[in-house]
């Protein structure tokens, strides 16, 4: 089971279109169906029904989607802490009498670079 075959899977459930999903991946509409085929068979399990143009989840989808979409929400949040791991946090306070046209400059510097 690979991590791009669950993100196709979960987007197709949710767009209920393999197209849709091709799109947002930039890939070919087969990339998409062949990934979500390679899953089911590895799972032993059809995970939508399909009809002409459009698919929607079976009951096996959904039990799948449902535990699948919290792995992907869990490590979207995982991939989110450690980029702002990176970045410096806090506040800072200044106190200015003059030149403050010095100040605001050095300010928007500051913002620009970080």
């Amino acid at each position: 089971m690979e991590f791009l075959q669950l993100k196709y899977f979960c987007d197709a459930a949710k767009t209920q279109n393999l197209s849709k999903t091709a799109k947002k991946y930039y890939v070919p509409t087969s990339t998409v169906s062949i990934a979500i085929k390679k899953l089911e068979d590895e799972l032993g399990h059809e995970l939508f029904h399909h009809s002409s143009n459009k698919i929607a989840l079976n009951e096996a989808g959904a039990e799948f989607y449902e535990s699948i979409s919290k792995a992907l929400s869990i490590i979207s949040d995982a991939k989110e802490k450690i980029k702002d791991s990176d970045t410096i946090k806090g506040e800072i306070s200044i106190r200015c009498r003059s030149n403050r046209g010095a100040l605001t400059r050095a300010m928007e510097e500051f913002l620009k670079d970080y």
